[in-house]
């Protein structure tokens, strides 16, 4: 006589599992999922936007470059580089962000809203990347604005 306690489903016999095992391992994976996913998500922003500083980094010191090479420069003259709009607020020019452009290396996207100092010292500007994010350089420090 068989022992009733050794009986196997169906199921068992066959080497398969059961659909409340699948339930299981499937709900154990949404959990992981549900509490990983925002975590991940967290540091493809982050990336994002350090790279996003980095660009603005590069920019900083080619907009700095441009400004000291051009402290002498007569706003009025064509070979200006820069438009003073009052004393310490200025636009660049297409030549000056061609030669951004140049120094650089790469493509940029628009600087606006310049803030110099007494001798062109670079105080502040914002910084829109090709992608759309928006950087603020303000006093050395970078915030970024808006990510795309």
């Amino acid at each position: 006589m068989e022992d009733i306690t050794k009986a196997k489903t169906p199921a068992a016999q066959k080497g398969g599992f059961i659909v409340a095992e699948l339930l299981v391992v499937l709900v154990i994976l949404a959990l992981l999922a549900a509490l990983l996913l925002p975590k991940v998500l967290h540091y493809i922003d982050e990336a994002k936007s350090n790279a996003e500083i980095a660009e603005t980094r590069t920019v900083t010191v080619t907009l700095q470059s441009i400004l000291s090479l051009n402290y002498d420069s007569e706003p009025e003259t064509d070979a200006a580089y820069f438009d003073r709009t009052d004393t310490y607020n200025i636009r660049l020019t297409d030549r000056a962000h061609e030669e951004m452009v140049a120094l650089c290396e790469t493509e940029l996207g628009d600087v606006d809203h310049i803030l110099i100092g007494g001798g062109n010292m670079l105080i502040s500007y914002q910084y829109r990347t090709l992608l759309g994010s928006v950087v603020l350089y303000k006093d050395g420090d970078y915030s970024v604005l808006e990510l795309y």
